[in-house]
């Protein structure tokens, strides 16, 4: 199979579900039980509402990456102070 033919198939995949997803919205429009005015202030609302556990969602896992830095940090400081530790012993053992 050539690489022409790989680039028409994602061509009409792409299409089709651009195409696929135009009627699904001009169905829903068609179909919704509310008013326009009344579906923009639900989208609204959603939109609200998901743009809010979005913020509290980032603003948790930065808070968890600041403790996984800290710890990340205090673990590799002690880890340096033991090598260290480790290198001045083995020094002091040659020069004996």
């Amino acid at each position: 199979m050539s690489n022409m033919d790989n680039t028409d198939r994602y061509a009409y995949i792409t299409l089709g579900a651009m195409a696929g997803i135009a009627g699904g919205v001009a169905l829903g429009m068609l179909l919704a039980p509310r008013s326009g005015v009344e579906s923009r202030e639900h989208l609204r609302q959603k939109a609200m509402e998901a743009r809010e556990k979005a913020r509290h969602q980032f603003n948790e896992r930065r808070e968890d990456l600041a403790d996984n830095l800290t710890k990340a940090t205090e673990k590799s400081s002690k880890l340096a102070s033991s090598v260290e530790q480790t290198v001045k012993k083995r020094a002091n053992q040659d020069n004996v």
